[in-house]
């Protein structure tokens, strides 16, 4: 009992020094990282700032921000990094970032993410149902449990990393599946030269092979050669003729040459191959609208939710259809069903509140817009949230900003009390601007599309604004200008 006791409080003291280690080890390595910041703005004349979303940020309003932070005379020069990316996750923002901060090495990030985290089916929770809402537990702040997660990640990194090293030192793969993973292992490292290299090994040796054939699309898709994607796809249908995914992506080339029957037909055709291939519905209901044909955008909507009746995205999209049509009714009673299924969601009684609004209806439409403040505040995504302040600790440990940016039309109060006691956050108000200027001039003035209920993809007129808010409040709470 002596021996195990003196082994307890042995392993507790050495828990107790290791943790003080980290702890002041973070702290000297702070210290350098904001070091050698310092020394990068002076030699280079640029203040770093990094965008991370998806694609309401990817090719929207970085280069507007950048343009209007250099009109200010500060004597600093901006540059916007914008690594947004289309249909991304939190989870998978944070799984990228730490390279990218490694790579770009920014002084700031700004962050506007989350409307894609459990896209199919919302996880929203009010605060107090569970322990998470609460914050973060004692254990999982102590530097040892930050730890034994870098450690997992870096041996799942390595993992990856062995097992592809291991396949290219067997002088053949010994089957498809083989070339399919490791084509797939490079195409995550982001290693297309390899990739393709690999996918066309495995084409020559099973040409029949579907998946090769789609992954090597994408390959050559991630680096614009779209032409070679057209001859991929072309020469892929006369070996595997049944192959929905290639239809798609042909499709994807045609609409990229605006050839529309062949756009349309290889879409039809994947359906036809298919008839539950979803990625095949969206591509074709966003043709139809394209065209405005939207008695057939309507028909790919509704099939959708056939097809999925929980997946909330459609329900919003087939809801949108009818307000640009003015089928008010229809549209109403569409936003009631999402409300029905998911009534802790924010974004559907803001969109039902502007379809009042567009009907005159002011009494209904404040009425919405309250209730969807209550939701805000209420209610939050636990993915959303345990993914920003986990940003947030990756940025503090290297001593760069965060600027947190709300969805337009959104409720700001919500998004600071998701993240909050956080101390040093810069939040970016998108709400009751955009909300009054789509009153004052309509919806469709300030965003394409409402996928997310009550906002969608920007126009260049909401991407300007976007870029205003985000200027104003860098510029005001960073230089005091």
């Amino acid at each position: 009992m002596k021996k195990i006791t003196l082994v307890f409080f042995g392993l507790i003291f050495s828990l107790v020094l290791l943790e003080a280690g980290l702890r002041l080890g973070g702290w000297a390595l702070l210290s350098l990282q904001e070091y050698r910041n310092r020394a990068a703005i002076q030699e280079k004349g640029t203040y770093r700032i990094m965008c991370l979303g998806e694609s309401t940020t990817f090719n929207q309003w970085p280069p507007i921000l950048r343009e209007i932070l250099n009109r200010n005379d500060l004597g600093i020069r901006f540059s916007v990094i914008d690594k947004g990316c289309p249909g991304i996750d939190t989870v998978n923002i944070l799984k990228y970032v730490e390279n990218h901060l490694d790579e770009y090495n920014p002084d700031m990030v700004v962050a506007m993410m989350g409307i894609n985290d459990t896209e199919s089916e919302l996880v929203i929770m009010p605060y107090g149902a569970s322990a998470s809402g609460g914050g973060e537990s004692f254990f999982r702040k102590l530097k040892i449990y930050k730890l034994a997660r870098f450690l997992g990640s870096y041996i799942l990194n390595k993992a990856i990393e062995i097992g592809i090293s291991e396949a290219e030192g067997k002088e053949v793969l010994s089957n498809y599946e083989e070339y399919i993973d490791l084509a797939k292992a490079y195409i995550e490292q982001a290693r297309y030269k390899e990739a393709e290299e690999v996918l066309r090994e495995a084409l020559i040796k099973y040409p029949q092979g579907c998946e090769a054939h789609a992954e090597l699309g994408e390959v050559l898709k991630k680096q614009g050669r779209h032409q070679e994607m057209k001859e991929l796809y072309k020469n892929a249908l006369k070996i595997s003729p049944d192959c929905y995914e290639i239809y798609i992506g042909l499709g994807d080339v045609h609409a990229q040459e605006k050839d529309l029957g062949a756009q349309e037909e290889a879409y039809k055709k994947a359906i036809e191959i298919d008839p539950y291939c979803l990625v095949a519905y969206v591509r074709l209901g966003d043709f139809y609208r394209s065209l405005g044909k939207y008695d057939d955008e309507e028909k790919m909507l509704r099939k959708m939710i056939d097809l999925r009746p929980r997946y909330y995205r459609r329900y919003l999209a087939l809801a949108r259809h009818y307000r640009e049509n003015h089928k008010y009714l229809q549209a109403e009673q569409i936003y009631k069903k999402v409300i029905e299924i998911y009534p802790l969601y924010e974004g559907s009684y803001r969109a039902l509140a502007f379809c009042y609004q567009e009907q005159g209806n002011e009494a209904l439409a404040e009425e919405y817009f309250m209730r969807a403040e209550k939701a805000a505040l209420e209610n939050y995504n636990p993915v959303t949230k345990n993914n920003y302040l986990t940003l947030k600790k990756i940025l503090d440990e290297r001593g760069i900003k965060l600027v947190c940016v709300q969805y337009p039309c959104r409720s700001l109060e919500g998004l600071k009390k998701m993240l909050g006691t956080e101390k040093g956050i810069i939040f970016v108000d998108n709400g009751k601007v955009f909300r009054q200027g789509v009153k004052a001039e309509g919806y469709s003035s300030y965003f394409t599309d409402a996928f997310g209920g009550d906002f969608g993809h920007c126009t260049e007129k909401g991407n300007r604004l976007l870029a205003e808010n985000i200027a104003k409040a860098v510029l005001e709470e960073c230089f005091n200008n």
